[in-house]
């Protein structure tokens, strides 16, 4: 709950006060990360606004070490949570700027996560995307943001078959 979420935080503030961004880089990102899960979580339980916006910044510093280029899943994970936020953010402060935030978030994810390559991670982000145009859709343009959020319903609906196609006929 709450509590646990705090002293989580805690103990985060304690680690990065050993692991900088210098001397354990990996370990910086990794504190960062769930530090931001954290943050995240409690945003559920108090002050979702500057609850979010720290997580958001924690996400942010692990990107410093998480790159496409040396760890591309952890960079797609952490863009997919990042977008996530932005989403959670979208309900309380500056609508539109953090939907458009997320919508960038998911399209970095897309770089890693591809259907061929991830098709699960792929599909669930089709699904958050389609779910971002469609909170889009209740501030501008409906029509053309609603068929915008179809589209991704659709493409994930898709995949989601062929993938449980494919998963059926290795059990045979």
């Amino acid at each position: 709950g709450e509590e646990n979420c705090r002293e989580s935080i805690g103990y985060f503030e304690e680690a990065l006060k050993v692991f900088t961004i210098d001397r354990y880089p990996f370990y910086y990102a990794e504190a960062c990360t769930h530090m931001a899960l954290a943050y995240k979580k409690l945003s559920e339980y108090d002050n979702i606004k500057g609850n979010t916006l720290k997580a958001i910044e924690r996400y942010k510093h692990a990107l410093d070490f998480y790159t496409i280029e040396s760890y591309p899943v952890y960079y797609a994970s952490i863009k997919q949570n990042l977008g996530s936020s932005y989403i959670q953010l979208s309900y309380v402060d500056n609508s539109r700027k953090n939907i458009y935030s997320a919508i960038g978030a998911y399209e970095d994810a897309f770089k890693v996560y591809t259907e061929e390559s991830f098709p699960y991670y792929y599909s669930d982000t089709l699904i958050l995307m389609g779910d971002a145009y469609r909170h889009l859709s209740t501030i501008e343009n409906t029509i053309e943001n609603c068929l915008e959020s179809l589209k991704y319903y659709e493409k994930a609906l898709d995949c989601s078959t062929k993938e449980e196609i494919k998963l059926r006929s290795a059990h045979r």
